[in-house]
């Protein structure tokens, strides 16, 4: 919460997401921050040694954007960092997270997910922030492909899964990844099937920072409706 809160102190962060088409409410609605400096209360934990380890004492992650990424309770188990001046990006996963499986977008999306019986999933902290604004029940995996404790976790929640990845390299090896899982036979895709949309842009951020959101929201439903009627 304190990265979340000091947000407001930094223009520079502030115009890089109103660049991607992010606002005050998606921030407060996300918990988003930025930090030149980071630092983390030693409570003991294994997970804390881990994060200061492999963030060089929170270091790599000084500079970023950052999304929290919550469990179902709005617990933090993990959280990720974005450059604004470049593509940079860094992940710190709690064993937890790794275990159960994490999303970014996944506390606020759960209860859309529950009431429509479906999840669409993107894989980056923007593609969720921009699809979200028309399919709330939209979370990223960050990262290309579903591994298996995020596909366990979505299977709890519901019955219809749509995949919305880039349109790349990554994208495809993420779509060819769920083709291939050995428990996908066929009478099991019609238990839980897993979907795929593709809105034709390189990824669905992109998507909203060209159309803007009346046109997107009008786009998106309709791809939407195409591939899985609601």
């Amino acid at each position: 919460m304190t990265l979340h809160r000091s947000l407001p102190r930094y223009e520079e962060a502030l115009a890089y997401l109103r660049s991607r088409e992010v606002t005050d409410e998606d921030i407060v609605k996300y918990r988003l921050g930025y930090s030149r400096v980071i630092s983390v209360p030693d409570d003991g934990s294994e997970d804390r040694r881990r994060f200061m380890n492999e963030t060089q004492k929170g270091h790599r992650m000084e500079g970023r954007i950052t999304f929290p990424l919550l469990d179902g309770m709005g617990r933090t188990i993990g959280l990720g960092g974005r450059t604004i001046h470049e593509k940079g990006y860094k992940t710190f996963l709690t064993e937890e997270a790794k275990e159960v499986g994490f999303f970014f977008g996944f506390y606020q999306a759960m209860p859309h997910i529950y009431k429509d019986n479906r999840a669409y999933v993107v894989e980056g902290y923007f593609d969720v922030i921009a699809l979200a604004k028309v399919l709330p029940n939209t979370v990223a995996t960050v990262t290309s492909g579903i591994n298996d404790p995020q596909y366990d976790q979505l299977r709890m929640y519901c019955d219809v899964i749509v995949a919305c990845f880039d349109s790349d390299a990554p994208g495809e090896a993420g779509k060819q990844r769920i083709l291939n899982r050995h428990d996908l036979a066929a009478d099991v895709v019609q238990r839980h099937p897993i979907r795929f949309m593709s809105l034709g842009y390189k990824d669905p951020a992109k998507c909203l920072e060209t159309l803007k959101l009346a046109a997107f929201r009008k786009f998106v439903l309709a791809k939407a409706q195409a591939v899985a009627p609601f």
